[in-house]
Parts: structure tokens; C-alpha cells; sequence
């Protein structure tokens, strides 16, 4: 397995960006100063200031708010990233260590092709997290060196590469899986608690239903109440009185594969947080997973079936109609031929087997926690999936029923 590795960019850092797939703009005036202090804060390789690199903001596929920056003298790029609240940063920071140890005790198992990922230290602390004046919590990684490709969205993938990215993503959330074994469970912190624990988020759509007022989800503490919004349960009582009578007929899925087991996870396995790079075959595979918020301990299929939530409905979370919505088969078959490929190199045919037998269970999982949570969102007024400009109020109820008619179709095989 290759060492880290500093990339060097030998093109504007906005060339590099778009040739990569990112959604970029132009930084704020106001965010330089700070994105220039974070990144010097850190002990990186070179020093930052105004007008000796580039600096853009990153804006599709993040929680945190990102950004590019690039010496512009040398070329070395890197990711700078202002953490959401939302997580416990010092688990973060913690897990970040662990991260770097599981790839140096994993170096043997994993593929030529897979690359490490890299994070800078705080040059005060030592940590992989630091915090400016204001308490916002920073972190900086070095760019994935290469020409990189990344996939907002399985529609971004040529036609003629689908299966095999497919089947990539597959294999690498096997390869990632195990080199997080590396290190015992009990030393992995939980950064956001619950995050794919399906009871939790049925417990909280029941409080809401039921009128009452609760902490917002998945929040670490009771700072911020929400309830049901009345006049949005008049204004689409049919449509909720028709998902929420779908929701209770598929309570089974809570909880059905706890029996396989926990292992730690990357918790996020949206296509967008994979990286791909052209091997000398000229085939793309995925070479490393990036967004390592949610690392944590969860069910030993969540990456798998979450995987397979974003991919296998190309039509996406908000398509035109609902009738656009669509289970593909071959995204989904790929997907599952890969990850029990590479599980197989690591854990033999009879496990990796038993495993993917019960994938589409997984699939169908996903599907419906994430339409609880859509569904609880929408009711109590888009807190946490909060709209952005133009979207309409019941856009996350629609997302809700994305996910319902998805399940549907999954289900008959469709």
C-alpha cells in the first residue's frame, strides 16, 4: 500500500477542482482571513498567506464548510474544513488519530491501488482539530494526489463506466471496513450518536406524531425544542395520514439485522464520498473514502445498505414526478458483486456470502430510515434538513415519499 503523499497541483487549483467533479465558488472576502489562520495553524508543509495561494469555497457534498486552497508558489493543495456543531469534535479528532493508525497496521492487507488519506496536526496541540478564538473547530487534509474524480451522483457517471464504479464503491466499502478492524471497537468514539440506529429515528417520528415537544434529532442535549407544525399537518394531512400508515407497516425493518453483528463504519457512504483516480488499466476505481465524520461503531452491513440507499434509485431524492423514481438493477447488482468480491479476500466465501444475502434487507433498511427521518423533518419544519433558497415547504416530505415508493419497488423485485 502506497505512503502518504503530498499532491502537488501544477494547474490553478479552480482547474483541478472542476476536472474533479467539485462544485466550487469563488471564497468569501470575509472567509480568507480566517481559512489563511486555520491553515496556519496547523503544521503543514508550507505557510499560507493572501497572496500566495488560491483559495475557493468547496459547496456540494459537505456538512462542514469547506474549502480549497493551493500554494500557489509550490503547488501543494490541500482541504480546509470549518466543522459542523452538530458532531462531537473531540471524537472526531480522536478518531482521526485512529484512522492514520489502522491504515499503518492495515498496510499489508489493502490494495495497491488504495491511498491513505492525511491529516495535518495543530502545531499548539498536536491534535487533528484546532479552534479558533470564536470556538469553531477546524481540520486540514492534504488533497488526494492525482488526477481525482468524484460523483455527486450516480447520473455524473459515464454510462460505459457505471458498473464498473459500481462495483469499485463495493469493493472499497469492504476494503475500508477492514482496515478499520485494525483497531479494537472499544477505542472508536461515536461523533454523532444514533446517526443510523432506525429505532431512534421511529421513536422520535412517534413523539412528534403524538404532539409532543422534543429535543431535534440526533442533537447531543435538549438545547433545541421542535414539534409538529399545525398548519403544515392540515395543509397535507392526506399525504402524511397515507406515509405514516406506509411507515407503521414497515416497522419490521427496525432493528432486523442487529443479529448480524456491529463493526465500526464509515457511517456516510454517499457515492460523493468516494474518491476515484484512472489506474494504468485506464478503468477508475475508488482509492480512498473521504468525510470521516461519522466514523463510528454501527451495524456490520450500515455502509453497505447506505451505499446502496443513494445509488440504486438514480432518479435521486427529488426527482420531477414521483413516477421517475426507479430501482437499477445493475447498480445495485455491481455494487453487491464488488463488496462480496473484496469480502471474500478478507473474510472467505461462506461469510461474505451469508452477508450478502441479507444486502437488499439492508437497502430496503436505509430506504425507510431515511424516509422516517425526511418525514419527521418535514412535520416539525425542515430543522435539521433545512431548505435551501427556492425549495418549497414540503420538500422533505416528497423526499419522505421518495424513499417510501423506492422501498415499494425494491420490494416487488421491481
Amino acid at each position: 500500500m502506497p505512503t502518504p503523499q503530498q499532491h502537488t497541483m501544477t494547474e490553478p487549483l479552480d482547474v483541478c477542482l472542476r476536472r474533479a467533479g467539485s462544485t466550487y465558488q469563488p471564497a468569501a472576502p470575509e472567509d480568507l482571513p480566517r481559512v489563511i489562520a486555520a491553515f496556519n495553524a496547523f503544521a503543514g508543509e508550507v505557510e499560507a498567506t493572501a497572496d500566495g495561494c488560491e483559495i475557493v469555497r468547496i459547496v456540494a457534498g459537505h456538512i462542514n464548510t469547506t474549502f480549497g486552497l493551493r500554494q500557489t508558489a509550490g503547488g501543494l493543495a490541500y482541504i480546509v474544513q470549518r466543522m459542523n456543531t452538530i458532531f462531537d469534535l473531540d471524537a472526531i479528532a480522536g478518531n482521526l488519530r485512529l484512522l492514520e493508525e489502522a491504515q499503518a497496521a492495515s498496510a499489508a492487507l489493502l490494495p495497491d491501488h488504495w491511498q491513505p488519506v492525511s491529516y495535518l496536526n495543530a502545531r499548539d496541540t498536536g491534535a487533528k482539530l484546532w479552534f479558533d478564538a470564536a470556538g469553531a473547530g477546524w481540520r486540514v487534509m492534504r488533497y488526494v494526489p492525482g488526477e481525482i474524480r468524484i460523483f455527486n451522483h450516480f447520473g455524473m457517471v459515464p454510462a460505459e463506466m457505471t458498473a464498473a464504479v459500481a462495483r469499485s464503491q463495493g469493493e472499497a466499502i469492504a476494503i475500508f471496513g477492514r482496515m478499520l478492524e485494525a483497531i479494537p471497537e472499544e477505542r472508536w468514539r461515536a461523533p454523532l450518536p444514533h446517526f443510523h440506529n432506525t429505532r431512534y429515528h421511529l421513536d422520535y417520528l412517534d413523539a412528534i406524531l403524538r404532539g409532543e415537544r422534543v429535543p431535534l434529532s440526533l442533537s447531543r442535549g435538549a438545547g433545541r425544542m421542535v414539534t409538529a407544525e399545525p398548519a403544515f399537518l392540515r395543509a397535507h394531512a392526506g399525504r402524511i395520514d397515507a406515509l405514516r400508515a406506509k411507515i407503521d407497516g414497515w416497522r419490521r425493518l427496525a432493528g432486523s439485522l442487529d443479529a448480524l453483528g456491529r463493526a465500526v463504519t464509515h457511517g456516510d457512504t454517499k457515492i460523493n464520498n468516494f474518491v476515484f483516480r484512472r489506474g494504468d488499466d485506464g478503468a477508475l476505481r475508488c482509492v480512498c473514502l473521504i468525510d470521516l465524520d461519522t466514523v463510528q461503531l454501527g451495524n456490520r452491513l450500515d455502509d453497505l445498505g447506505d451505499a446502496l440507499r443513494s445509488a440504486g434509485n438514480p432518479a435521486g431524492e427529488e426527482p420531477p414526478r414521483l413516477d421517475d423514481v426507479a430501482i437499477d438493477a445493475g447498480i445495485v447488482e455491481n455494487l453487491i458483486a464488488g463488496y462480496r468480491a473484496q469480502a471474500r479476500a478478507f473474510y472467505g466465501a461462506a461469510r461474505a456470502d451469508a452477508l450478502c444475502a441479507r444486502a437488499r434487507e439492508a437497502y430496503q433498511q436505509f430506504l425507510y430510515a431515511q424516509c422516517v427521518r425526511f418525514f419527521a423533518d418535514a412535520l416539525v419544519g425542515n430543522v435539521y434538513f433545512a431548505l435551501k433558497p427556492g425549495l418549497p415547504a414540503d420538500i422533505n416530505l416528497y423526499r419522505a415519499e421518495v424513499q417510501m415508493r423506492a422501498l415499494e419497488l425494491l420490494a416487488r423485485g421491481a
